[in-house]
């Protein structure tokens, strides 16, 4: 027991120090100017997004930029529900907006349809993001600022969840920390992590480093900006100014889906600190997980570990949260902090459960996904 004990302690130790220096290293840049106006080409690629593709066409419509300087580049990856032709149809309200609607031709799957879209995009900067996502009106001149610096290669921005359900703010908060940790990684000069509904770069960096792992039908953000921070990762920044909403997950089987297709790719991640830093992570809440477990079946002195232990971890924790959550102007999301602590370190253990001993195969955009 000591020892199990011990061990539980020591890395609840490393992990507070690591969310510490993360915490550190986190700070709110001072507001960029939006005098920097250079040609831009917004490229999303989609497949079945009836509900959504029409909202996000009236967004890019909308952007206070000048429009002679935005490209729109719809990428249809093989849409069975419509979502195609509804875009062809609203794109008729604005006969002044550069627009390319490409389909794809027998290549399938997100990242040849990314491939697909910057390779057609005529300016030299891109801004990516999903079909489901709502970029408010100034997202495009805040997105390019960074860019202004000829050194940026590319720049991750803000992904706000959004929902009305209890479980779909805790998915939010989750998803919050998620991009905490990635923003001060990069302020660490660590960029590990990026999010492909707002992320801006080059295109000929793109073309440079884009994934080509086609074993994994996602991670092509992830991937890309790793690559890009193994040849200079002084190339790549956090632009807390430009932000983009999207649904948060509406059900618990849609949110562990989405989470194991994220944590599935780990093994495969370029930089070995960042799967440090996730094998870290799963190993805590694993012995914490235990620790739940034998204070049920063995001697209730282990429930009292397992919360003294989710409490220590939990202060810098929601230092670290609360600091980005400010940033992100998402701070009523802290009043589920609690909750969600105490649960985070299930979700991780059933995820890594499902991950290693669960199905290969799931379901993704109508198609079969093997993780």
């Amino acid at each position: 027991m000591i020892i199990f004990l011990l061990i539980v302690l020591i890395l609840t130790l490393v992990y507070s120090l690591l969310i510490g220096w993360l915490y550190t290293g986190l700070e709110q840049g001072e507001k960029r100017g939006c005098d920097f106006q250079a040609g831009v080409s917004v490229v999303v690629p989609f497949r079945n997004e009836f509900e959504n593709i029409g909202a996000l066409i009236r967004a890019i419509a909308s952007q206070e930029y000048p429009r002679d300087r935005i490209e729109l580049i719809l990428v249809d990856d093989h849409s069975d529900d419509g979502g195609g032709s509804l875009a062809s149809k609203v794109l008729e309200d604005y006969p002044d907006l550069c627009v390319s609607l490409v389909g794809m031709d027998q290549k399938s799957g997100k990242k040849n349809a990314l491939y697909t879209g910057v390779s057609r995009a005529g300016h030299d900067i891109i801004l990516q993001t999903d079909a489901d996502c709502i970029p408010g009106p100034s997202w495009v001149q805040r997105s390019v600022q960074p860019f202004e610096n000829q050194e940026v290669a590319a720049a991750a921005g803000i992904v706000r969840m959004a929902g009305h359900s209890a479980i779909q703010k805790l998915f939010s908060l989750e998803f919050l920390s998620l991009q905490a940790s990635g923003a001060a990684l990069v302020s660490r000069g660590i960029p590990v992590m990026a999010n492909g509904a707002n992320l801006a770069y080059r295109k000929k960096v793109w073309l440079d480093h884009h994934p080509g792992n086609t074993n994994w039908a996602s991670g092509d953000d992830v991937f890309f900006i790793q690559k890009l921070a193994l040849k200079d990762k002084h190339t790549v920044t956090y632009n807390e100014d430009s932000c983009v909403d999207t649904p948060a997950p509406f059900s618990g089987r849609e949110f562990l889906n989405q989470r194991v297709r994220w944590g599935s790719k780990t093994p495969a991640y370029p930089i070995r600190s960042a799967k440090y830093i996730a094998y870290l992570v799963a190993a805590l809440n694993t012995l914490l997980v235990m620790c739940f477990l034998a204070g049920l079946v063995l001697s209730v002195e282990y429930l009292a570990v397992f919360v003294a232990l989710v409490g220590i971890k939990s202060l810098p924790d929601y230092l670290l949260v609360q600091k980005f959550a400010r940033i992100s102007e998402q701070r009523k999301l802290l009043r589920l902090f609690s909750i969600s602590a105490l649960l985070y370190p299930f979700y991780i253990v059933i995820s890594g459960v499902i991950i290693l001993f669960g199905t290969r195969l799931q379901k993704w955009k109508g198609r079969p996904l093997r993780i």
